[in-house]
């Protein structure tokens, strides 16, 4: 996490988007939260609840999410108990059915979670899938071949490279935040206007919209709470 995430405004922010981003912002669980979160860039939940001096509950209900903490416990309940019966099995990708609902879970893997290189679909592929990436490679799926499946499912290809891809969404907003340190900018529309007029290599509004996952108001806040 930046130095600077200790402010509870700014952990929120951070929070809000990691739950968008897993894509379980209905009745967040913070379970599945903990098992899925991006550790080093996203809070964890601990440290959340202890910055903000909130429960999870409270936390929840504050970002804008509905979220009831029994259903929550009662499905984690019965995922337990599955497993303690025995009726998870091992993911076999011998199986053709089964190695085919792998890869459609690795296509729509890639696509929620924007996972455009092979060392980020590396990282997810066995917490989410429950297979490693190395198992399937094994199986002919590398990264370029799930690449051509993705450009015939969604129609349109990965994107190669990126000006601003090889960023985290952490160092690309404090090289935003450095940016308009050093121009005296206070705010989002200062920036905006800045960068059009002098045409300079850095991130569009957009782009860090689209990157974190924010509105217009949300994005301009939590870059006046880092300048401070």
């Amino acid at each position: 996490m930046p130095h600077k995430a200790a402010d509870p405004e700014i952990i929120k922010v951070l929070l809000k988007q990691e739950i968008i981003r897993l894509g379980i912002q209905n009745n967040p669980s913070r379970t599945v939260y903990q098992d899925r979160y991006h550790r080093g860039e996203a809070p964890s939940p601990n440290s959340a609840m202890q910055i903000t001096k909130m429960s999870w509950s409270d936390l929840m209900h504050d970002l804008g999410f509905s979220y009831d903490a029994k259903k929550n416990i009662a499905q984690n309940g019965k995922k337990g108990a599955s497993k303690h019966l025995g009726t998870k099995q091992s993911i076999r990708l011998a199986d053709p059915q089964t190695c085919e609902q792998v890869v459609n879970g690795a296509l729509e893997l890639m696509h929620r979670e924007k996972l455009y290189n092979v060392k980020d679909f590396r990282l997810r592929c066995r917490p989410v899938l429950g297979v490693s990436y190395d198992s399937l490679m094994r199986y002919g799926f590398s990264f370029e071949e799930l690449k051509k499946r993705y450009a015939a499912k969604y129609g349109e290809s990965i994107r190669k490279t990126s000006r601003w891809s090889r960023y985290s969404n952490a160092d690309l907003t404090f090289l935003v935040i450095d940016y308009m340190k050093a121009h005296e900018l206070n705010g989002l529309h200062q920036y905006s206007t800045y960068l059009n007029l002098h045409n300079d290599a850095m991130p569009a509004t957009e782009t860090l919209k689209k990157r974190l996952q924010l509105s217009y108001s949300e994005l301009n806040r939590l870059l006046k709470i880092l300048l401070q």
